[in-house]
């Protein structure tokens, strides 16, 4: 009997230490989704929609403060984002198959593919990916599976142009 892994996006994945900050959502944000700092940056996250001027602030956490039907916060929904740990997320339906210890970028989507998937791409979509310097996948699977990655925040973060790359 397989996990529903449709239910463990943004739930923490491993019992080792994570460490986590809170705020507000600032529109709709996706359990597992990456979120930047908002308008106001000290209290609310948004979440990321492939523009290079959003601060990475890490993996919205799934917590009973978000509507826990549809796996999202709403609006100033209270809400935590992972900054450090290993947490389920789901891959982007751009994303190539990942393998443990790929390197992980963030689609423009909110999710996560391979980050060597964003040398070299060449296609219609507009905006950034973000590679992530302290992320690696920590279970394999394909697009649109939920995996684990792990996580630590703050990092160097690389935005890769998806027109020119």
């Amino acid at each position: 009997m397989g996990i529903k892994k449709e239910l463990t996006k943004g739930k923490v994945a491993d019992g080792r230490a994570f460490e986590s900050i809170s705020g507000a959502a600032e529109g709709e944000i996706g359990f597992g989704q990456f979120a930047v700092r908002g308008t106001d940056p000290e209290n609310q996250f948004e979440a990321f929609d492939g523009s290079e001027d959003g601060v990475i602030a890490g993996i919205a956490m799934f917590t009973n403060s978000g509507d826990i039907d549809d796996l999202v916060f709403n609006d100033k929904d209270a809400m935590r984002v992972l900054r450090k740990g290993v947490v389920w997320v789901p891959l982007s339906e751009e994303s190539d198959n990942v393998e443990v210890g790929d390197r992980v970028a963030v689609y423009t989507d909110g999710y996560v593919i391979k980050a060597s998937q964003v040398e070299g791409t060449d296609d219609d979509d507009s905006g950034h990916a973000m590679v992530i310097e302290n992320a690696e996948f920590a279970s394999g699977g394909e697009a649109e599976d939920v995996v684990k990655v792990e996580i630590n925040l703050p990092s160097k973060v690389v935005a890769e142009d998806l027109d020119s790359a």
